[in-house]
Formats: C-alpha cells, structure tokens, sequence
C-alpha cells in the first residue's frame, strides 16, 4: 500500500504528522512545519497548517493577521484573516480574539490663515488665544475634542499653521484615526463653502 511503512517485514500505516506518497516500501516523511496529517495519509497535500497556521509551507499567518480555518497544501485560498480595523496580532494568532487593539498614529497637518501669524510675538498673549481659538474651530469642524488637536507652531514668514490631530485611545470607529480626520479637513478645506 501506499499508506504504509515498512518496519522490517511487516508493513504498517503512516501515523499522524506524516506521509508517504510512494508505493511499495519506504519511510513515511514528517509533514513541514507546523503542519499535520491523519493516519494513514498519501501525499503531502494531506498535511494542512494547524488553526492559527494559514499559509503553506510555513504555516504561519503574518503580523495583524489570524487564522481559525485548516489550510490544505493543494488549495490556491489563503485561510489568513486581517483583524479588525485598529487591531492588530504577533504572528501565528489563532483567532480574532488574538488581534489587539492598536492606538493609530497622530497626524500632522498644515493650515494656512488668512492672517500673518510672524506679526504676533511667539510667547504672547495674543498668539496663545490664536492657537486656542484655532484649535477650537478645528475641533468642533472636525465633530472632536479640542484634546485632539495639537498646534505645534507656525511656519516661520508665512501664514501657515502647522498641528497633529491625535488618535483616540478609546475609540475603535475609523472614521475618527487621525488620517481619516486630516482628509475629512482636507475635503473641507478644498470646499469653498466651508
């Protein structure tokens, strides 16, 4: 049979973990990797990656990526799932339940105001309302907290503002990341009418 070993002069079936894809006598071959066969098994196409394992040969699924599904060698499907949006996962999760959640990166922005902020002596008074009540505009355009907007100073000999719009650390809607906030302001901005 072509499921079977020789152990001297009796014959015997291929345990789990492994094959034998000949006929006749030989040795019964480990599956790779992470990978495992039933007893009894014929061909390398019977080794499939353990749950958490996707992708032959090496039966791992990348970082912010998790399996729970058995992958056959012969099949062309990749049984890895992205986690969530703002969650990630160590290679090898197993499940969603493995994929973390991930707090996205702030995002800096630019803004240019029709008024030459270089006039306004850094330090002053007048400059620190300036970025208080530009911070709030921003904020309340954007639909968040004016925590989230972080005005780091402005472009020396021009009217320009530059600013990070923070991450959320609660809040798992990517309509509210950072780069989704600077292209909802980027939109606005481009929008004569806002």
């Amino acid at each position: 049979l072509d499921d079977t070993q020789t152990d001297g002069s009796h014959c015997r079936v291929c345990p789990s973990g492994s094959y034998k894809g000949g006929m006749g006598a030989g040795v019964c071959e480990r599956c790779p990797g992470v990978s495992w066969a039933p007893a009894g098994s014929r061909n390398i196409s019977a080794c499939a990656c353990l749950a958490g394992h996707g992708v032959p040969p090496n039966c791992i699924c990348g970082a912010g990526t998790y399996s729970n599904e058995t992958t056959i060698f012969d099949q062309t499907t990749v049984s890895c799932a992205s986690c969530p949006v703002n969650k990630t996962s160590s290679s090898g999760a197993r499940s969603v339940e493995d994929c973390a959640f991930t707090i996205p990166e702030a995002v800096e922005v630019q803004a240019e105001l029709p008024i030459d902020i270089n006039t306004i002596p850094v330090g002053s008074t007048e400059r620190a309302d300036l970025f208080d009540a530009f911070t709030t505009e921003v904020s309340e355009a954007l639909g968040i907290s004016s925590a989230r907007i972080d005005v780091t100073g402005a472009v020396a000999g021009s009217t320009i503002i530059r600013f990070n719009i923070l991450p959320d650390p609660t809040s798992l809607d990517p309509s509210v990341t950072p780069a989704a906030l600077a292209v909802k302001l980027a939109a606005q901005a481009a929008d004569s009418g806002s």
